[in-house]
């Protein structure tokens, strides 16, 4: 779920991206017993305090909490970063390229969204 408050003035806080999905995984409506999942999209370092080594603390303890992250990285994002920041393994979980073009291609050709078959219906 995005905020209003997101905007895009040159500085990048991949913590505070962090800290708020974590916020919003453990907020109102969040389920007990589910898989949490983070998506973290970005295209650059993190140029607020800490820079990248503070991102990849936050997200190590955020792992340790039990969500899995997939780090989608484009433009000027460090690729050592990602691969840090993303749950292990990395080559699944960590996505880099050098436009945000080329992310969106992968997502398509991924086809996520298919299902493998049905689901079950509820007892």
């Amino acid at each position: 779920r995005l905020n209003d408050e997101a905007s895009a003035d040159g500085y990048t806080s991949i913590s505070g991206g962090l800290d708020s999905g974590m916020q919003v995984l453990n907020g109102v409506g969040s389920r007990e017993g589910v898989q949490l999942i983070m998506l973290v999209l970005t295209d650059g370092k993190q140029t607020t305090s800490g820079g990248d080594e503070l991102a990849i603390q936050v997200a190590d303890s955020i792992k340790l909490q039990g969500p899995s992250i997939f780090a989608v990285g484009f433009g000027d994002a460090n690729p050592a970063t990602m691969d840090a920041i993303a749950s292990d393994p990395d080559s699944i979980f960590s996505v880099k390229s050098d436009s945000i073009e080329d992310i969106r291609q992968y997502f398509e050709d991924a086809d996520l969204c298919t299902l493998a078959s049905s689901p079950r219906l509820p007892p």
